[in-house]
């Protein structure tokens, strides 16, 4: 829709320049409707509310009776809050011309803006009723107006069937693909703008947005094909370098995505989630020292950026310093208590550093908001182990299962705590089945980090039963 407009607008260039000439020199200047109508929604759409209404002033002084300008002015109305002034407009112009398509649609825009979507859906099918043909404009404009409004599913109503009869429409196709986008319908979004860039594989904002959706499928390699075709057609698109990062970051590409944060950094956007996401990347890149110096300037932008702190405490601890780590992630820990990975980094740190009695307290912090993650609960066994090797599993197991009966990951730890302290195989088998069931993917790690389990005849049938089952 943007390239619609933009290519209406070049069109009111000499007409704008001969208003603004007017105000400069203070002479008032005749303009007909068409110019004015032109003049007015160019400075609506560039958001000139106060050039808009006045261009509307002389138009009207001019044209009183024009009902094109007498619309404009409902909308100015409404958009300054007097609903039911603009409706007035309408309706008493609609006594004189009810199968108007360009009133009715200003009706239904009107409802729509007041929230009553079951009238404005009414003078929407009569504006097509009586559309003739400029259907296909209507059918466009409804559209728009409704995905300006957030009423995506409506306007997919609308805009499918503006496709469906007018194929060959690239505004329609946009904001038809565009709707699914906003619906979360990623699928029909992604061939809608398909169709759309087979028409016309130039529309940058269409191959950005499409980048967008194959992003959000976890299509990563297709989202940055995309983007990279719509910095090709605009070299300074600069919001597909960010979202080209986060692809390659997502597929673990880091100096690529790393190249990308810097050069969206280099148009102007040097900002917190910039700077967090180039330290990531030099963090993943082992570049530890770069990566705490973005991190800090993070922190410099918003002391309350929990992530920033927590890119400094893991960073450290990935260089081995692990004294240093424990204020960062306490920071972070202060900030966003509920976090998981925040707690669970700093019961490892404090374990490095053999505060058991803290580590335990941050891994059950953590474990109380995720439960299923093994690692944790593998670590915490751990833990207990080097603090007390007389430690009771069998107690601290039991009351886990009657805190969290149905996580798989305690499943598995019961498995292993009564096959290590109890020797009962039985009972560990019965357990690993359940943690089998519950969360198959984590029953390689458990064997890895527990390989005596293997010791089991039973445990090794049951292993090679589910190897022969996949195969």
């Amino acid at each position: 829709m943007q390239d619609f407009l933009q290519g209406h607008f070049d069109d009111t260039n000499e007409s704008i320049q001969r208003f603004e000439a007017m105000n400069q020199h203070l002479r008032e200047q005749y303009f007909d409707v068409h110019e004015v109508e032109n003049m007015f929604d160019y400075y609506l759409e560039t958001n000139q509310m106060d050039l808009a209404e006045q261009i509307l002033s002389i138009g009207l002084k001019q044209h009183p009776d024009a009902i094109p300008l007498q619309i404009k002015l409902s909308i100015v109305l409404s958009e300054q809050g007097f609903f039911d002034e603009a409706l007035e407009i309408i309706e008493y112009h609609l006594k004189f011309d009810p199968q108007s398509p360009e009133l009715l649609m200003s009706m239904g825009w009107l409802c729509l803006k007041k929230g009553d979507d079951v009238n404005a859906l009414k003078y929407f099918d009569e504006t097509l009723r009586f559309a003739g043909n400029d259907e296909e404009s209507f059918l466009l404009d409804i559209g728009f107006n409704l995905n300006q409004e957030g009423c995506f599913e409506l306007a997919v109503d609308y805009l499918r069937k503006g496709c469906d009869r007018y194929p060959h429409n690239e505004n329609m196709w946009f904001e038809l693909a565009y709707a699914y986008e906003r619906t979360e319908d990623d699928e029909a979004g992604i061939e809608a703008y398909s169709t759309l860039l087979d028409m016309n594989p130039f529309f940058d904002n269409a191959w950005y947005n499409l980048g967008i959706l194959y992003n959000r499928t976890g299509q990563f390699a297709k989202a940055i094909e995309a983007y990279e075709f719509s910095i090709a057609i605009v070299s300074d698109h600069s919001e597909s370098f960010f979202n080209m990062g986060n692809s390659y970051a997502h597929l673990d590409q880091f100096e690529m995505a790393l190249d990308c944060y810097l050069t969206y950094a280099s148009y102007g956007f040097e900002n917190t989630m910039t700077f967090q996401y180039i330290g990531e990347c030099l963090e993943q890149l082992g570049q530890v020292d770069k990566a705490i110096r973005y991190y800090e300037m993070v922190i410099e932008h918003n002391p309350q950026f929990a992530d920033a702190w927590y890119g400094i405490g893991t960073s450290l601890m990935n260089s081995s310093r692990i004294a240093e780590s424990i204020y960062p992630l306490e920071q972070a820990v202060r900030l966003q208590p509920k976090n998981p990975d925040y707690c669970f980094a700093l019961g490892k740190a404090y374990r490095e550093l053999m505060a058991y009695d803290k580590a335990i307290a941050c891994i059950e912090k953590g474990l109380m908001q995720d439960p299923e993650e093994i690692w944790a609960w593998i670590e915490l066994v751990q833990l207990h182990t080097e603090k007390d090797p007389l430690f009771n599993f069998i107690e601290f197991i039991d009351r886990a299962l009657v805190e969290y009966p149905t996580v798989g990951a305690v499943s598995y730890m019961a498995a292993v705590i009564y096959f290590k302290f109890a020797q009962d195989k039985d009972l560990a088998l019965g357990y690993l089945k359940v943690g089998r069931r519950r969360q198959p993917d984590d029953l390689q790690v458990v064997l890895t980090e527990f390989p005596e389990l293997l010791n089991a005849p039973e445990i090794t049938k049951l292993i090679n039963k589910k190897a022969k089952n996949v195969k």
